[in-house]
């Protein structure tokens, strides 16, 4: 206390009639004649649990009669405590309409869904890390959160918006755009059903080039990769040869660990099996042995790769075929070193959670080596300046495919087996690839109007 008390009366304990705090006294302060008054406000009224006794309040009467002082001490505090009482529940009502509370509310369905296998358990942690990060640009790190839904206004939310592309540009903006329309769509479910999204500024959309590597820069990859993996006693590497069961298991590796020769080999197996086949990242996790199997045409005998997998967005299994030999022959590798059918494809020893593979440490493991891999070959980022990310295969394999064949090929069926659209094809790769490349497409299409002229002119001089 930064002043001495020389003398204090506390109205409870000398049985003051009247309507009060039970902490209100009065007192004097040295070289003051006036009374003072002072009491503690509660703090589950204030709403504040982290107090100790509450919040002290505290005023002069202005008079040095203490009978005087002690009429308007039991007035002043009652008036204060209304008004204590007042504000507070105000900013209690605030709060339980505001995003802070949805926030709540959203994460306890989110959990409830996670329990019932129809959510997964990093998605929720996405969407956490979109509300509150040490950057301080979470939403609920905003003043606008504290407030009820329907008093933000658009302009807080314009501001916060223009913030964020300063700091992560349209990619991170969008996501907490997501999860923000996730919270007012809590406010809406229950309490609030005639409320309006605010008015999200526009994001731009533009046309980008996907991060993949070019034809030489992935031959770098996999030559790197081939290298870690490491060779036998015999100067021979693993990755070349078709490995059993028992060679495969020799390869040195130490558990606990991710980054190992045993877990690169399997990584080298990944990347060829995802250049040729078109796998996506999401189904790396739970992919076995099981799911592909090796098909041959009848007329022809020629081999191709089947592959049954859910459909990322119908979640239906549907089968896909990669025809290039290659394929064949990157699988029957992993299949040489499975011990059963049930094995998952790569990193099996590492356990994934029933009903969330994702949430297991193969993920883990599969990052630690691929980073890992980038540093090694130099190639962490792409001729753009833009980092690599495990997406960078998938876009690679298509790239790569679509510059081999001169854009020669049938759009619809290399969507199909891709599980994209012939749209997202041409938005995103076709559009890239560089127009001298595709001269002779323009030719060839020629060829094939011309020949079919001739064909049907030959039909018709027979008939005639």
């Amino acid at each position: 206390m930064r002043y001495q008390v020389t003398e204090s009366i506390n109205l409870a304990s000398e049985r003051v009639r009247g309507t009060y705090p039970r902490t209100l006294r009065i007192f004097k302060k040295a070289h003051t004649p006036n009374w003072y008054a002072e009491f503690y406000a509660d703090k589950e009224t204030l709403g504040d649990s982290s107090l100790k006794r509450g919040k002290r309040m505290s005023s002069s009467m202005g008079t040095a009669d203490q009978r005087e002082a002690v009429k308007r001490a039991i007035a002043w505090a009652r008036e204060k405590a209304e008004e204590i009482h007042a504000a507070a529940h105000g900013l209690r009502s605030a709060r339980e309409s505001s995003l802070l509370h949805y926030a709540e509310r959203f994460k306890e369905r989110f959990e409830r869904q996670i329990a019932q296998g129809a959510r997964k358990r990093r998605a929720l942690n996405e969407h956490l890390l979109r509300l509150s990060n040490g950057k301080g640009t979470g939403i609920l790190q905003q003043e606008f959160s504290s407030k009820s839904v329907t008093q933000v206004s658009n302009s807080e939310i314009l501001e916060y918006f223009e913030e964020l592309e300063a700091v992560y540009g349209d990619k991170q903006r969008a996501a907490i755009k997501t999860t923000l329309r996730c919270l007012y769509e809590e406010a809406m479910r229950e309490d609030y059903p005639e409320l309006q999204f605010p008015r999200f500024p526009k994001i731009r959309q533009g046309v980008k080039t996907p991060t993949y590597f070019d034809e030489g820069q992935w031959q770098r990859l996999l030559i790197k990769c081939r290298q870690m993996a490491g060779t036998d006693s015999k100067g021979r590497e693993y990755a070349s040869r078709k490995l059993g069961r028992d060679e495969f298991l020799d390869i040195p590796h130490q558990t606990g660990r991710h980054v190992t020769q045993r877990n690169f080999l399997e990584l080298y197996q990944l990347l060829l099996l995802m250049g040729d086949t078109f796998i996506r990242v999401q189904d790396l996790y739970r992919i076995r042995v099981r799911d592909f199997a090796v098909i041959a045409d009848k007329e022809t005998g020629a081999e191709a790769l089947a592959i049954r997998l859910p459909d990322p967005k119908t979640k239906q299994t549907r089968e896909t075929i990669a025809s290039t030999p290659r394929a064949v022959d990157y699988w029957e590798r992993i299949k040489a070193r499975s011990s059963s059918v049930n094995d998952y494809c790569f990193f099996n020893e590492y356990e994934r959670p029933k009903g969330a593979p994702e949430n297991g440490r193969m993920y883990d493991c599969f990052l630690a080596c691929w980073h890992k891999l980038l540093e090694y070959a130099d190639l962490k980022t792409d001729k753009f300046g833009r980092k690599h990310t495990p997406t960078s295969i998938r876009h690679t394999a298509f790239m790569l495919f679509l510059e081999r064949n001169q854009g020669r090929v049938d759009l619809q069926t290399l969507a199909w087996n891709g599980h994209t659209s012939v749209q997202m094809l041409e938005k995103t790769y076709l559009t890239h690839i560089n127009a001298s490349k595709r001269i002779a497409d323009l030719h060839h299409g020629s060829e094939d109007i011309e020949q079919r002229i001739r064909q049907r002119g030959s039909k018709q001089g027979r008939l005639l």
